[in-house]
């Protein structure tokens, strides 16, 4: 099935601070804090927190489809697939390059690690946790 657009936004979390959706949906996105992926991209770390099956994984690769697309580096990498075989060997074949390449230069690179909130509770789930990620 072909990705969809949703034209998502994003609403920032500050800390000790419950956010408030209700001026973004009267006055407007953008008047309302709202964030879009291209501000997401000026960051330096983004954590992106949604619901489970709520399409999350869909949006990270598209977002590294039209960052390639754009020439920038950008990479996405389940964590559990991070987990089991390290950063450079879960890339496949045309990611390898391209972070070769990266890794070669000076370029900024975008890296969309996926959490595994779906995935079974194994073993993996258990030294992640460990480790500081996030695993339900």
């Amino acid at each position: 099935m072909a990705f969809v657009e949703l034209n998502r936004s994003f609403v920032p979390l500050l800390k000790d601070h419950e956010p408030s959706l209700d001026f973004g949906r009267a006055w407007g996105r953008k008047l309302g804090g709202w964030l879009e992926w291209s501000d997401l991209w000026e960051r330096r770390r983004v954590v992106l927190l949604a619901e489970a099956s709520s399409g999350k994984s869909e949006e990270f690769r598209n977002q590294v489809k039209q960052l390639n697309a754009e020439g920038k580096a950008a990479f996405y990498l389940p964590i559990e697939e991070l987990a089991d075989q390290g950063f450079e060997s879960a890339l496949d074949a045309g990611a390898a390059k391209r972070f070769e390449r990266w890794a070669d230069g000076t370029d900024e690179a975008w890296f969309f690690l996926d959490s595994i909130d779906e995935a079974p509770s194994t073993e993996k789930a258990s030294i992640a946790r460990l480790n500081g990620l996030r695993a339900n």
